[in-house]
C-alpha cells in the first residue's frame, strides 16, 4: 500500500486492524503503561492538574536523543516522577509491580532484573546482567551496584528487547534508563517525611539553587528506616527483614555559553538490610537440617543473614554544539561493593532447626567508562539524521567466597569439620573486564511518512581471571573472617590451590546489528517492524575455578507494533507482537563441580521466546484517567539436559535426602516469565475551596511462574493491589498523601531456588502510612 493510501485510513480502520492482529490465536495482551512526562522544557504534566485533557506526550530518550515516545520504533515505558509517587514506586524493585513483563529478583546485594523472560538469577557481582540499567547515561555494570532509591527523578524509561545497537553489551532482554533532574535557574525546594507501619521512617530532599548567570547546582538526599521487620528469627527471636538506606546525589551544571554544557555529577548510596537475603525453606519441603517452612516471614538460622551495601559513583558529562552535529563526552567512575552473610540449609548430621552452612560472600567492583558521541542536528528539510559514538569500559571485580561448614555455635570459630563433609574454605577471585565498542545508527526519510533506520555496533570484550583457594584441615579450627576486602589474611600453613589449567584470559568479539521500517498511518498513528540483535558479555565463574569461561549469548528479535493517539486523544493504544531466539543461554547450578553451598554458570540452552505487549490510556473526562498495560509471554528452552535436585524425603536427623541426578529440561518454561501478566490503574482528581484530591488504586496481576528451568518450584498466581489519596493545597506548597500497599495482604514470593535446599524469599506484606510533603 503506497504512503498516499495508507495517509487515507482513518482512526475506525486503524482500530480494526489493531484489534485483528491482537486477536490472534495464541495470544492475549500485554505491554508497559505510559505515563506523563516532560515535552522539551515543558515541565512534566502533574496527575492532578485538572486543566490538562487528553492524552499528554511524552519526549523519551530511548534513541539516544529527545523523540516522542509515539514515534519510537519499539515498546518503550516512560514514568515521570509524579507518577511514580502516585502509584508508590520508590525503588527499583517495585519497577515489576507497574510493568508486565519485568520481574525483579532481590538477592543479596542485587536487584536482578528480566524482561520478557530474559534474565539472570545470579546475584551480586559474579555476572554481568542481560538487562541493563543506566543512570543519566552511566552504565551500572552489575546487579550489585545498582541499589539505589529514587529521590530526584525526573523520570525512568523502560525498554524492551534488545539495544545492542546505541546501548551496547548487556542490553539483550533491555535495560531500564533512569534520568534525574537537572539544576535550574531557578532556586527549587521539595521535601517530604513520612512514616509507615513497621516502624518505617522516610525523609525526603531536593533543592537547586543557581549559583551565578551560568551556574547551578541541585542536591537530593533520601533515607528510609525500616527498625520493625515483617517477620522474626525463631532461634533468637529477632527481627526478620528489616532495612536502612541512605542515599545523596548532587549536579553542578555550568552553561558558559549556549553552545556548550558542562555537568558533573556524584552518587553515594548505603544499604543495610537482610530483605532478599533471607532464605526459608520452600513452603512444603524440607530441609536436610530438618529445617521446614516455618511460616510466613518466619525462619530459623543461628546468625540473620544481611547485606552491607555500599555504591559511589562520579561522572563528568560534556555536551557542545558544534552547528551541523553535536558532540557528547560522558567519563564515569563507579565503585560499588557489598557484603552479604548467607544462611544455606542441608548439612546432614547437623542441628535440626538452622542454617548449617554459613556463607560470606563480599564483592567489589570499580569501573571507568568514556563515550564520546556525535548526533546531527539536522533541519527540518533534512532527510537524513544519525548518531556515532565510541565507547570504551574498564572492570575490576574483585570476589571473596567464604564456607564455614557445618556450625555448632554461633561464632566462625566453632564452625568445624565433620565426617564426610567439605572443609571451610575461601575463594577470592579478580576478574578484569576491558571493552572496547563503535557504533552508528541512521534514520533516513524514504518519503514525509516513511522512515528506514539502520544501525551497527561492534563490541570487542577482552576478560581475564586470578584467584586462590584455600582450605582449612582438620578439626577443630577455624578460617580467619577479617574486615572486607582482598587479599585478606588466612591461617598460617593452610594448603592452597591455585587456578588450574584453564584459560585466564579470553576475548570475544561481537557485531549486532538493528533494522526498522517505521510508518505514519495518520498523525497520531504509527506502525513499525523491527529487527534487532543482542548479546551478554562471555564471563567466568569466580566461585570455581575448574570450569572455562563461558562464551556470551546472543539474542535476534524480531517486532510488529502500532503506536495510536485516538478520538482526538481521549485514548492511546499501543501494541506489538514480537518474536525473539534466545541462544547460548548463561544459566547456573549447585550441581558439581559448584562448591558447597553455591553455584556455578555455564553455558546450556537456546530458547524460543514469542509474546504481545498492549498498553493504553483513556481519558474520558478532565482529571480522570484509566491506564492499563498487559503482556502475553510464551517461552519454551530448546533442548536442555542439565541436573536437577531431587525433592528431600524422609532422611537422617529429622531432616530429607537430596540428590542430584540428570535431567531433561527440554521444552520447559523459563524462570520468572508469567505467561500473562498486567497492570490496570484507576487515578482521579478534583478540586475544590480547600484544594485537590486525587484518588488512585490499582491491580497488579501475574499468572503462575517458575523459579527453576526444571520447573519445580513455582508462584501462583495472585494480585497485588495499591490505593493512595492525596490532598495538595490551593497554592501547591502542600500535600498529605495516605497509602496501602499489598492491601489484602497477600504473601507472594519474589525469588525461588534449589541449592543445598529448596529455598524462597517473600514479598513486602501489607504497609500503610502516611507522606507529608513541602514545596517552593
Amino acid at each position: 500500500m503506497g504512503s498516499d493510501k495508507m495517509k487515507k485510513l482513518n482512526s475506525r480502520t486503524i482500530w480494526c486492524l489493531t484489534a485483528s492482529l491482537l486477536a490472534m490465536p495464541g495470544y492475549a495482551f500485554g505491554q508497559s503503561p505510559s505515563a506523563q512526562t516532560q515535552q522539551g522544557d515543558r515541565a512534566p504534566v502533574d496527575p492532578g492538574d485538572t486543566d490538562a485533557t487528553g492524552v499528554q506526550d511524552i519526549v523519551v530518550t530511548a534513541t539516544r536523543r529527545l523523540e516522542s515516545q509515539q514515534l519510537v520504533p519499539s515498546v518503550v515505558t516512560a514514568f515521570s516522577a509524579e507518577s511514580l509517587v502516585a502509584q508508590g514506586v520508590t525503588t527499583v524493585s517495585e519497577l515489576s509491580r507497574i510493568v508486565p513483563g519485568l520481574q525483579v529478583q532481590r538477592a543479596g546485594a542485587a536487584n536482578n532484573l528480566y524482561l520478557r523472560g530474559v534474565g539472570t538469577n545470579t546475584a551480586g557481582f559474579n555476572a554481568e546482567s542481560p538487562v541493563a540499567v543506566y543512570l543519566d547515561g552511566l552504565y551500572l555494570p552489575n546487579a550489585g551496584s545498582s541499589p539505589f532509591s529514587f529521590n530526584n527523578i525526573e523520570r525512568i524509561e523502560v525498554l524492551k528487547g534488545p539495544q545492542g545497537t546505541l546501548y551496547g553489551r548487556n542490553s539483550t532482554g533491555g535495560l531500564v534508563n533512569v534520568i534525574t533532574r537537572n539544576p535550574g535557574r531557578e532556586f527549587k525546594l521539595d521535601a517530604s517525611v513520612g512514616y509507615a507501619n513497621y516502624d518505617t521512617f522516610n525523609a525526603n530532599l531536593y533543592a537547586s539553587a543557581p549559583l551565578g548567570d551560568d551556574l547551578a547546582a541541585n542536591i537530593a538526599v533520601t533515607h528510609t528506616n525500616q527498625a520493625d521487620g515483617w517477620g522474626r528469627n525463631t532461634v533468637d527471636g529477632s527481627d526478620l527483614f528489616t532495612n536502612k538506606e541512605t542515599g545523596l546525589q548532587g549536579k553542578l551544571r555550568w552553561t558558559p555559553g549556549d553552545k556548550t554544557t558542562i555537568q558533573l555529577q556524584g552518587a553515594y548510596v548505603d544499604v543495610k538490610t537482610d530483605q532478599g537475603n533471607v532464605n526459608s525453606v520452600y513452603p512444603g519441603s524440607i530441609g536436610l537440617d530438618g529445617n521446614g517452612f516455618l511460616g510466613e516471614y518466619v525462619a530459623g538460622d543461628r546468625r540473620t543473614p544481611f547485606v552491607d551495601s555500599k555504591f559511589r559513583a562520579a561522572s563528568l558529562k560534556i555536551e557542545h554544539d558544534l552547528g551541523p552535529v553535536s558532540l557528547m563526552s560522558l567519563t564515569g567512575y563507579i565503585d560499588a561493593q557489598a557484603l552479604s552473610l548467607l544462611n544455606r540449609f542441608g548439612i546432614p548430621g547437623a542441628f535440626v532447626g538452622q542454617g548449617t552452612v554459613w556463607s560470606d560472600i563480599y564483592g567489589r567492583s570499580k569501573t571507568f567508562s568514556q563515550e564520546l558521541q556525535l548526533t546531527s542536528n539536522p533541519d527540518d528539510d533534512s532527510p537524513f539524521s544519525w548518531i556515532a559514538g565510541l565507547y570504551y569500559f574498564h572492570d575490576n571485580t574483585t570476589t571473596r567466597f567464604d564456607t564455614l561448614t557445618p556450625c555448632a555455635g554461633n561464632t566462625a570459630a566453632s564452625c568445624i569439620r565433620l565426617p564426610g563433609n567439605a572443609a571451610p574454605s575461601r575463594t577470592a577471585a579478580r576478574a578484569t573486564t576491558r571493552s572496547y565498542a563503535a557504533y552508528g545508527e541512521g534514520t533516513y526519510k524514504l518519503t514525509p511518512s516513511t522512515r528506514v533506520t539502520l544501525g551497527a555496533r561492534y563490541t570487542r570484550d577482552d576478560k581475564g581471571l586470578s584467584g586462590l583457594i584455600s582450605y582449612l584441615q582438620g578439626r577443630p579450627n577455624s578460617i580467619t573472617v577479617g574486615p572486607p576486602g582482598l587479599p585478606q589474611p588466612v591461617s598460617p600453613g593452610l594448603p592452597t590451590a591455585t587456578l588450574p589449567a584453564i584459560p585466564t584470559s579470553k576475548t570475544y568479539s561481537k557485531p549486532t546489528f538493528k533494522v526498522v521500517l517505521a510508518q505514519d498511518l495518520e498523525e497520531d498513528v504509527h506502525a513499525y517492524a523491527s529487527y534487532n540483535t543482542g548479546f551478554r558479555a562471555g564471563t567466568y565463574n569466580v566461585t570455581s575455578f575448574s570450569n572455562p569461561p563461558i562464551p556470551p549469548e546472543t539474542l535476534d528479535a524480531f517486532e510488529l507494533g502500532i503506536k495510536s493517539d485516538l478520538f482526538g486523544r481521549v485514548l492511546r493504544l499501543n501494541a506489538a507482537v514480537f518474536y525473539m531466539d534466545y541462544k547460548k543461554i548463561q544459566l547456573r547450578t549447585s550441581a558439581p563441580p559448584a562448591p558447597v553451598g553455591s553455584v556455578i554458570i555455564y553455558s546450556a540452552s537456546s530458547a524460543k521466546i514469542k509474546g504481545v505487549d498492549l498498553d493504553f490510556e483513556l481519558v474520558p473526562a478532565r482529571g480522570l484517567s484509566i491506564t492499563g498495560s498487559m503482556e502475553y509471554l510464551d517461552t519454551r528452552y530448546g533442548t536442555l539436559l542439565s541436573q536437577c535436585s531431587v525433592p528431600p524425603g524422609a532422611g537422617p536427623n529429622g531432616g530429607g535426602n537430596r540428590t542430584i541426578v540428570p535431567c531433561n529440561n527440554s521444552g520447559h518454561r523459563m524462570p520468572y516469565a508469567p505467561r500473562f501478566s498486567y497492570t490496570l490503574g484507576f487515578n482521579y482528581t478534583f478540586e475544590t475551596q480547600v484544594g485537590s484530591f486525587n484518588f488512585g488504586v490499582s491491580d497488579a496481576y501475574k499468572s503462575k511462574m517458575f523459579w527453576d528451568p526444571a520447573n519445580r518450584l513455582s508462584q501462583k498466581a495472585f494480585h497485588l493491589v495499591n490505593a493512595s489519596t492525596t490532598w495538595t493545597s490551593s497554592n501547591e506548597k502542600f500535600d498529605v498523601q495516605l497509602f496501602v500497599r499489598n492491601l489484602t495482604g497477600k504473601y507472594y514470593l519474589v525469588a525461588g531456588s534449589e541449592t543445598s535446599a529448596d529455598l524462597h524469599v517473600p514479598g513486602a506484606p501489607r504497609t500503610y502510612g502516611i507522606k507529608l510533603g513541602v514545596h517552593f
